[in-house]
């Protein structure tokens, strides 16, 4: 099964209505909710590249939506295995702003010994 714009936002439908708190998607495998905690696969197809690009355009229009970012920041940690740190991007001067003023309270994991 390939995914749709319409089966997107029933995805992001029963997303609301079942109070979930972060929608996880990776390609080869099948969306999961986090619902209290907890993640929970939902009876899905797994998501193909096409299906991520898909979802990756219908969520960010480009001319839309990138002028009106500041600030695009996350976290390594699930996508390396493993506390691995985390990432922010914007304009030099916030950057900089948060290295200051906010360090302790980017990201919730830290680099391991090995990579410091």
């Amino acid at each position: 099964m390939s995914y749709s714009k319409e089966t997107f936002n029933q995805l992001l439908m029963m997303a609301v209505k079942n109070g979930v708190s972060d929608i996880h998607l990776r390609t080869g495998e099948k969306p999961f909710f986090r619902v209290k905690g907890n993640l929970k696969a939902i009876k899905a197809a797994p998501i193909t590249e096409e299906d991520m690009l898909l979802f990756c355009k219908i969520m960010i229009k480009e001319k839309e939506v990138l002028e009106r970012i500041d600030i695009i920041t996350g976290t390594l940690g699930k996508a390396l295995g493993g506390a691995m740190g985390g990432y922010t991007t914007g304009k030099k001067e916030i950057i900089e702003l948060l290295r200051q003023r906010s360090r302790p309270y980017l990201f919730s994991n830290s680099l391991a010994p090995a990579l410091v």
